[in-house]
């Protein structure tokens, strides 16, 4: 399961693999990675915070309508 996530990771630039080994296993450079992981994980929760708030505020207007509480946030995860 680690390597499938680390070359998820590698094809979207975030980690580095710098060899392979005898048996196969692939060796990764994940110094700088945490750094880029992270700006990318704020990026994307901060999106879609936006996103969500901007949804919201109309659902409120009709949930306080239909005397229900409003859904926040909801759909599909990013691809």
């Amino acid at each position: 399961m680690l390597e499938s996530l680390l070359l998820e990771l590698d094809r979207h630039g975030y980690v580095d693999w710098m060899t392979v080994t005898r048996t196969g296993a692939h060796v990764w450079d994940c110094s700088e990675s945490a750094d880029r992981i992270g700006a990318a994980i704020a990026t994307a929760v901060a999106d879609r915070l936006a996103s969500c708030s901007k949804k919201s505020t109309t659902r409120l207007t009709a949930s306080r309508a239909s005397r229900r509480p409003p859904l926040v946030c909801e759909g599909k995860r990013p691809t």
